[in-house]
């Protein structure tokens, strides 16, 4: 950017005058200063005669020091004690003293002006040359004498004189004094006049300083007014200039420089608008197409003298921002950015809002605009399309044993699997967690739906290898045709979810097509989510009693706690309709504590040598300290820890959690017994059974009930058994119901078996007569 001239604050008009008021008082200060100098000059001298003017004094003092001299010589002509010729003639050198002074300056100008009084002063000095003569000699009588009488003829005089020196020296006196209060007036009077001078000038010293800084302080400003412009100039994120009214550089700032590459001087002051355009073109940093759009873009805009803007781009490379404005004086503003990166943002919102980030599927909003736009052309042509709503079985217990990286591997996998299927043309959407939907176009007959579904349901069923994890889960699909099944988005949305809920019913892992009776079953799952949130507290649940027996003894060694559900309507709701609807509402670890609790409670009362197992399921691992839940529930109830067994499926293990496996010491710990449930199914791995000491293993009824027992089955349960027992691990067969099917787990080398043959799941007060029975019977 071209540099600025520096701006100076205006100075103020008080602040020009300030020298020529300051030279004047100066001047007057100068004046007044000698002014005071004579009049202490003058001071001086008044105060000097004042001194010398005291003439009453000065002949007070001779004639006193001639009375003392009279006293000494009469005392030596007397004989005096104490009187000598020195003393006589200390007194005589005192009084020639004193005429001496007398006859000399003001004194003699003063007393000697009166009559009489210069023929005094003759005598004096006469008496000065005879006295000397006579005090050489005091030893002669005469000669005192003579003394005497000379002294004696002065006192009358020397009081004349001394009247006379009264006078004159208050006259002279009174007016040295008048003289000097005129000069105190005077000297006030300056000095006031000097402080006045000096309060000015401090005044106008303090106005000129005061002026000063705020020049100074003005100045300042706008040097920070200055840096702050080129500060927001410079850092603007638009590129930025002004141009004259004939097209030449006023000020750019560097952001228009860097973007059009007109680096070091190529865009001084004054230059030509269209040649600093000619050199970005050559720079390169823009195509050229880019550049002369920029250029007719401001013509135009220029033409009507207006503001305005446009948005010039080249597809996949730049694109720009121009905001173009007239200036009043004449010329223009344009300020230019760079949008390309919001451009592309905007494409990535676009597409994100449109998709869902995870798979890169679209989402339910891009779902629900295709599902729109294919009822519009189903109406205008009458191309029927179906609707399927999909969710996965047990993914919840990968996402919560795996974690959810291995979750997400597996949503994108699934995505990918589906995908697959479809033809071209066809939709496929993730509409949050494990759910997702097909639109299929073009069926001609509910045949083609029904293929999809198969193939979806195979591919998405078949085993997934993640993270080092081999994952099975499986689909089901509800499906609805337009326009059979709605003739809107949402109704046909929701009659497709009303299929997948009866697929789902009916066992998982299959499809079903919308029926109008649907409607009520779903009505009814919407009711039992509601009441078994209210069964605890009203009493409807019941904790029945499986018995386990063990093969070597025959004997009752253990119950199996189940869970069972009497609704005040329904009757006996099935556990394998209501567990998964507590999970999925989250109650499941809060029924899992309230079966335990129950349980312990009645095992108590029953023989030591029975022991309870109570099944505890992974959302209780992941909800509450199960250990502590465990360790309160023994404590409150007074079971032995060692008559509780606790169930776990595989799907705990899965967590390969330090949290899950330490929890699982601590309850072993503690004296509990541990069993893997349902082992040989679902993701079934004999590495389990290295990872932690279980006392029991249970081999799923699907191995025991196989049809005609085959051969494979039966070498699958004596292979978990064979391994159960080297680790010294018991084994219980479920789901024995015939006395062949018990034989054959004997043969296996199962330790303990349960199933119907031995009894059905009792509630207590029928367990309790049970084992009462079996005791009876055993001690027979």
């Amino acid at each position: 950017m071209p540099r600025r001239a520096p701006r100076r604050a205006a100075r103020p008009a008080r602040g020009r005058a300030a020298p020529w008021i300051a030279g004047v008082i100066f001047a007057l200060f100068l004046l007044a200063a000698g002014g005071a100098t004579d009049i202490m000059l003058r001071r001086n001298d008044a105060i000097e005669q004042l001194a010398t003017y005291n003439v009453s004094f000065i002949a007070t003092q001779a004639s006193a020091e001639m009375e003392r001299l009279h006293v000494r010589v009469l005392g030596l002509m007397a004989g005096a004690e104490g009187v000598g010729e020195d003393d006589v003639r200390l007194h005589f050198d005192i009084v020639v003293n004193r005429i001496n002074i007398i006859g000399q300056g003001d004194s003699r100008r003063i007393l000697f002006a009166q009559p009489g009084a210069q023929r005094l002063l003759h005598r004096l000095n006469a008496f000065a040359g005879e006295g000397e003569a006579l005090v050489a000699d005091l030893g002669d009588p005469a000669k005192l004498d003579r003394l005497a009488r000379l002294i004696a003829s002065f006192e009358e005089d020397l009081a004349e004189l001394v009247s006379i020196g009264k006078m004159k020296g208050g006259e002279r006196i009174a007016e040295t004094q008048d003289q000097l209060r005129r000069l105190q007036t005077g000297a006030l009077a300056l000095f006031g006049f000097l402080a006045g001078c000096g309060a000015a000038l401090t005044a106008l010293l303090w106005w000129a300083q005061r002026s000063n800084a705020l020049l100074a302080e003005r100045e300042r400003d706008l040097d920070v007014q200055n840096g702050r412009f080129d500060a927001a100039l410079n850092n603007m994120g638009q590129a930025l200039c002004m141009v004259d009214d004939a097209g030449r550089l006023i000020v750019c700032n560097q952001r228009f420089r860097d973007m059009f590459g007109l680096g070091g001087d190529l865009a001084p002051a004054g230059t030509p608008m269209a040649a600093l355009l000619r050199t970005a073109r050559r720079g390169g940093r823009f195509p050229p197409g880019l550049i002369a759009r920029i250029r007719e873009g401001q013509n135009e805009i220029l033409s009507r003298a207006a503001r305005g803007s446009f948005v010039v781009e080249e597809p996949g490379a730049v694109a720009l921002s121009v905001t173009h404005e007239s200036l009043p004086e004449g010329g223009w503003l344009a300020t230019y950015e760079d949008i390309t990166e919001s451009r592309r943002a905007e494409a990535r919102f676009a597409h994100l809002a449109m998709h869902d980030s995870l798979t890169g599927l679209p989402n339910r909003l891009s779902l629900r605009e295709r599902l729109d736009r294919a009822l519009a052309a189903q109406r205008r042509r009458g191309d029927p399309f179906a609707v399927f709503c999909l969710d996965l079985d047990h993914f919840k217990d990968v996402n919560d044993t795996l974690g959810h990286p291995v979750g997400d591997a597996l949503l994108r996998e699934v995505s990918s699997r589906i995908l697959s299927c479809l033809r071209e043309g066809d939709l496929v959407a993730r509409l949050g967690g494990d759910e997702f939907a097909i639109l299929q176009f073009g069926v001609g007959d509910r045949d083609e739906a029904v293929s999809l579904a198969s193939r979806v349901i195979e591919a998405v069923c078949a085993p997934y290898l993640l993270e080092g994890h081999r994952v099975i889960i499986g689909t089901s699909a509800g499906i609805a045709v337009a326009p059979d099944d709605g003739l809107d988005a949402d109704s046909l949305m929701k009659s497709a979810d009303l299929a997948l809920y009866k697929a789902k019913g009916e066992g998982r892992g299959t499809f079903r097509f919308f029926e109008a009776a649907l409607g009520n079953q779903v009505r009814m799952q919407r009711a039992i989510e509601l009441d078994l949130r209210e069964a605890i507290g009203k009493g409807e649940l019941e904790v029945y009693y499986q018995p386990q027996l063990e093969l070597a003894t025959n004997a009752i060694r253990g119950c199996e706690a189940l869970l069972r559900w009497r609704h005040p309507r329904l009757g006996f709701v099935s556990p394998a309709q209501f567990i998964p609807v507590a999970e999925k509402i989250g109650l499941i670890a809060r029924l899992g504590e309230w079966v335990l609790r129950e349980a312990c409670r009645a095992a108590a009362d029953w023989p030591v040598s029975v022991r309870v197992a109570v099944n505890l399921s992974p959302a209780q691992f992941r909800t509450s300290d199960v250990v502590q839940v465990v360790g309160d529930v023994l404590a409150a109830t007074g079971l032995p820890a060692r008559r509780l067994e606790l169930e776990i499926t595989e799907s705990v293990l899965l967590q390969d959690s330090p949290q899950v496996i330490a929890a699982l010491h601590a309850l072993r710990g503690m004296g509990v017994g541990i069993s893997l449930d349902d082992f040989g199914t679902g993701y079934s791995s004999p590495s389990y059974l290295l990872r932690f000491p279980f006392d029991k293993v249970k081999i799923d009824k699907c191995f025991v009930s196989a049809d005609g027992m085959d051969a494979r089955a039966i070498s699958v349960v004596r292979s978990i058994s064979r391994l159960a027992a080297e680790l010294g691990i018991t084994t219980t067969a479920e789901g024995v119901e015939t006395a062949e099917q018990m034989e054959r787990m004997r043969d296996a080398h199962c330790t303990d078996i349960q199933g119907f043959l031995i009894s059905p799941p009792r509630p207590l007060r029928e367990l309790r007569r049970f084992l009462g029975m079996d005791l009876e019977a055993e001690a027979a």
